[in-house]
């Protein structure tokens, strides 16, 4: 179950009081897998536990964040910083949405090599349209998470992307 596929659950506009009542309700419903995806990954650190049935997940960096444009530096500390939190978590499922891959992360995730355990790539999309990414982009990447024995799961936009070939649908396991 993704509770916040549209939001951000750790935001920092959320109120620790929602999160915390939010967090008790996946643990009341331990049959469930819940996923969770967050743009603040930091505030992670802060939480004290985590239901044993959810899923870390933090987002790559997107090109415009706020109403202005992340530059190359800030968008790879970002994603350098979100990979260590998850670090943080050995003994959990933790993975990344790398949508839209807009830019060659493959060296900042080969630098985290215990940090992952599935991983999510797609294209950008504005609506109906999507802009694919680089064919290398994916190339590289899927090399450093095939190293890293991380499976890979493909959002349906990334349509007739070459490096997209085979279809991944694959889930930790």
């Amino acid at each position: 179950i993704f509770p916040d596929s549209m939001a951000d659950l750790f935001g920092r506009w959320v109120p620790a009081e929602q999160l915390q009542a939010v967090l008790d309700v996946m643990c009341e419903a331990e049959q469930h897998t819940f996923i969770s995806l967050t743009k603040n990954a930091p505030r992670l650190l802060g939480v004290g536990a985590f239901p044993a049935n959810l899923w870390l997940g933090v987002s790559s960096p997107p090109d415009h964040m706020w109403g202005e444009r992340l530059t190359q530096t800030q968008q790879q500390k970002m994603l350098r910083r979100s990979l260590e939190v998850l670090s943080n978590f050995p003994d959990r499922t933790t993975w990344v949405s790398i949508e839209p891959l807009s830019w060659d992360v493959s060296t900042i995730v080969a630098a985290y090599s215990t940090a992952l355990d599935w991983a999510v790539i797609g294209a950008a999309s504005n609506g109906a349209r999507t802009y694919q990414p680089e064919p290398a982009h994916v190339r590289a990447l899927l090399e450093v998470l095939d190293r890293q024995n991380v499976p890979v799961f493909y959002k349906g936009n990334l349509k007739g992307n070459a490096a997209a070939q085979p279809w991944r649908e694959e889930f930790p396991g």
